[in-house]
């Protein structure tokens, strides 16, 4: 799997593969210092989200399932937020299928959220 270096040191990133019916791929940081995983979502409306980058579609994914009463939320060091709902999918990383991972489904995102290096992290 090929992973892309974003200045050195600074950031990594690779392709995750989410879902299935219709997969969708998406370049995901992979940060080393949180453990949850999130995409945006095609309902976020965020001043931060109006842009070209790939956005998930639940409805395009026969293996999503929504957490029932677990919200997503991540509060950064720099005062960014992220926040949506919790859900199970089968991803795809480096060839490697993972059944019912958790993530987040983030459809809303603080106005000085800046995320240049993918789709997600």
């Amino acid at each position: 799997m090929p992973v892309s270096e974003e200045q050195l040191d600074v950031a990594y990133y690779g392709q995750i593969t989410f879902g299935t019916g219709t997969p969708q791929n998406f370049d995901i940081q992979f940060d080393t210092g949180l453990g949850d995983l999130f995409v945006l979502s095609k309902d976020c409306n965020s001043e931060s989200c109006q842009n070209d980058n790939p956005k998930y579609d639940s409805s395009l994914d026969t293996a999503f399932s929504p957490i029932d009463g677990k919200n997503f939320s991540v509060e950064y060091a720099d005062g960014t937020d992220v926040s949506g709902d919790s859900a199970k999918t089968t991803i795809v990383l480096a060839g490697i299928s993972l059944e019912q991972q958790e993530f987040g489904v983030v459809t809303e995102v603080s106005d000085n959220f800046e995320h240049p290096y993918g789709d997600g992290i």
